[in-house]
């Protein structure tokens, strides 16, 4: 019991479950395993809850919580075993015996109810697998197919077989010989192989991209190695083009990474998982066919590989692009601040000028004013006669001059400096 007073956090109890999250299915020989991986979004999910709570009524059991990710339903003879990840959703389905008669297209027939064509994505991976006892009676029941690898696993106690193509019936086939195991490391080594033919599958899924990216990355690259010889041989002239076309290849560098870097991490995910389960195999090799180990090696690892370059390439390509720019960017600023540069001397040069010409205007005002206000000074003595008072106008206009001229002066050099030191 919880205290009440207590406040939990609300995702502590979904937390402490998920360890025991997708629990293991015991697998006693002979038994039929089907597993179909549909690629979904998460605008699938209330189609698939809604399949599930139709299943579970048909077979009168309770649908799973609206919050659980995946859910096991028993049914019809069968069991169903629901996963809902990130991007896919699994369907696993046991039903006791070797049916290897099954195909894809009868599977309806053979699973009721299951109602296939009502599952909400795209079918990506079919998966069967075929669990048998090792003794000449069991392997007798089991077809004659085309097969890749073949190795026993777990110390000795199991034999796998798988073809890893999709066969005539629609499913990619996989043979389990148990010669010791029990019902839990059967379930097990079960749910080993089908994860490892699902996230296999699910890594490869990257591959048409990566090839893609690496023509797109080629023709970038091209361009790329142009545009840098335009910039070393043209003049400053095509500065602005060649910037603006470089932008041009960065913006679509940035959104190839964009939309692929989501794809290539889920790659190296994937693949990380097939390489766990590979090793947890306990692998070692029978006749002359390859283990699964050495099989995906050598057939799953380059394409790997060639997501990774992929991915690395246009990396690249981006930094490439990205120095390029700032290269020709720090060109393109040198040379507008030379151009600037010039601008400010031609204004010194035309600000001194106008300083000259202002200097000259005011020695004219100056002297045109000293004019104007010795020949009022001139007319004022002439007046002075009626008042009694005996002065010589020149004689009073030609003492004013140099004092008019000298206040004159005084005061337009101080308006100046006012005007020069009041902020602009």
């Amino acid at each position: 019991m919880t205290n009440p007073d207590l406040k939990e956090h609300p995702a502590r109890h979904a937390l402490s479950d998920e360890l025991h999250a997708r629990p293991l299915v015991l697998l006693t020989p002979p038994q039929t395993v089907w597993c179909l991986t549909f690629l979904t979004e998460a605008a699938h999910e209330a189609a698939e809850r809604d399949w599930l709570a139709r299943f579970a009524r048909a077979h009168e059991m309770n649908a799973p919580d609206p919050g659980a990710m995946h859910a096991l339903l028993e049914g019809g003879g069968y069991l169903c075993k629901w996963e809902r990840h990130t991007e896919f959703t699994n369907y696993v389905f046991f039903k006791p015996g070797l049916h290897a008669d099954v195909t894809l297209a009868t599977l309806e027939e053979s699973l009721p109810g299951i109602a296939l064509s009502e599952l909400p994505g795209e079918l990506f991976v079919a998966t069967r697998l075929l669990v048998a006892p090792a003794d000449g009676s069991a392997t007798a029941q089991l077809p004659a197919e085309p097969v890749a690898t073949e190795s026993t696993v777990c110390g000795g106690r199991g034999r796998v077989r798988a073809g890893f193509r999709i066969e005539r019936h629609g499913f990619s086939s996989i043979q389990l010989l148990v010669d010791g195991l029990s019902a839990r490391e059967a379930g097990r080594l079960a749910q080993a192989l089908l994860e490892l033919e699902c996230y296999r599958m699910m890594a490869l899924l990257s591959l048409p991209l990566a090839r893609d990216v690496h023509r797109f990355v080629t023709g970038a690259e091209s361009e790329l190695a142009q545009l840098t010889e335009d910039c070393l041989t043209s003049g400053a002239a095509r500065d602005d083009e060649l910037l603006a076309r470089l932008v041009d290849l960065a913006a679509r560098v940035e959104r190839s990474v964009a939309g692929s870097q989501y794809r290539f991490s889920a790659a190296d995910a994937y693949y990380a998982i097939v390489r766990q389960r590979v090793d947890g195999l306990e692998e070692a090799p029978v006749g002359e066919l390859p283990t699964v180990a050495a099989f995906l090696d050598r057939r799953l690892a380059p394409a790997m590989r060639t997501c990774s370059s992929a991915d690395a390439r246009q990396e690249a390509l981006s930094g490439r692009v990205s120095r390029t720019v700032d290269l020709l960017r720090t060109r393109v600023d040198v040379a507008a601040e030379a151009e600037s540069k010039q601008i400010l001397a031609a204004l010194n040069k035309r600000l001194g000028l106008q300083l000259r010409l202002q200097q000259a205007v005011e020695a004219f005002s100056v002297a045109a004013i000293t004019y104007y206000g010795s020949s009022l000074v001139g007319g004022l003595a002439k007046g002075a006669d009626r008042l009694g008072l005996a002065l010589d106008p020149e004689l009073v206009g030609w003492l004013s001059i140099p004092v008019i001229a000298m206040v004159t002066w005084v005061l337009l050099r101080r308006l100046r400096r006012r005007l020069e030191l009041e902020p602009s």
